[in-house]
């Protein structure tokens, strides 16, 4: 049997352009497959607990957390950020479950290294609806909140694989562009060079939106030519 998939993404006001072009794009991918496919705006969540920002980069875990307790019907939860854009409209993502039998997937944030067991990138993940899943991000909420989220979601989950073996035993790492980091020819793009937890929120804005219509834009034409 075909397992069922959620795939989802959020983003605030800011990423409100980026949202709409992706979201755009990105459900005809997940269409195609019968995946189903939700965005989540924050800037409502955040109304709803009193416009605290603090959670900030974990708001995306706090999503996938309420959705692993709600949703027993889904197999599999996609959790990807708002700027990654599907580019390869064959592939059926279901085959990367289907390599490993481990709870959370993650892809490398480096090509070769000895560190790519907990050097990871948090842009996306392929989250099995289990209970060592429920635990692991529960953790990583109590633990970031227990610091008032000052910690960046992807530093306290590469600290999390690093040090503890209970966490790498229920992880996989995958090669970093295999649903990450990837260009154009990759089965999604994603340009991880340009981050908002390192560079001025507007260039990034403007950066991202200008490479993400070049890709979508390519690979609208390139569909176009082969229907």
């Amino acid at each position: 049997m075909s397992s069922k998939i959620l795939a989802f993404s959020n983003h605030d006001q800011n990423f409100y352009d980026i949202n709409k072009l992706t979201y755009n794009h990105n459900k005809h991918y997940f269409s195609r497959f019968d995946i189903e496919y939700k965005v989540y705006n924050n800037d409502d969540m955040v109304a709803q607990h009193g416009g605290d920002h603090t959670k900030g980069y974990y708001t995306k875990w706090i999503i996938l957390l309420k959705l692993l307790e709600e949703r027993p019907d889904v197999d599999y939860f996609f959790a990807m950020d708002t700027d990654i854009a599907i580019c390869n409209f064959g592939f059926d993502m279901r085959c990367i479950t289907k390599m490993s039998n481990k709870d959370i997937l993650w892809c490398t944030a480096e090509s070769c290294s000895e560190n790519s067991y907990w050097n990871i990138n948090a842009g996306s993940a392929i989250i099995k609806n289990s209970y060592a899943s429920k635990n692991f991000f529960k953790y990583i909420i109590a633990t970031a909140n227990s610091d008032n989220f000052t910690t960046v979601d992807q530093v306290l989950i590469q600290k999390t694989l690093k040090e503890l073996q209970p966490v790498r035993d229920i992880t996989e790492v995958f090669p970093r562009d295999t649903f990450n980091h990837g260009d154009s020819s990759s089965f999604l793009y994603h340009d991880c060079s340009i981050s908002t937890s390192n560079q001025p929120l507007q260039k990034c804005l403007v950066e991202k939106y200008k490479n993400l219509s070049k890709v979508i834009e390519s690979k609208k034409a390139s569909y176009e030519l082969r229907r």
